[in-house]
């Protein structure tokens, strides 16, 4: 799970690092398993 689902708000890393300001880091990046786990 590298990318985020096509649920999540864009894809890839622009969803990733976006989600992961608004969740507060470590908890997305988990959930989403993207990037660096």
């Amino acid at each position: 799970m590298r990318r985020a689902p096509p649920a999540w708000p864009g894809s890839g890393r622009d969803g990733e690092e976006a989600e992961t300001r608004r969740r507060g880091r470590g908890a997305d990046r988990r959930a989403m398993g993207g990037g660096a786990a």
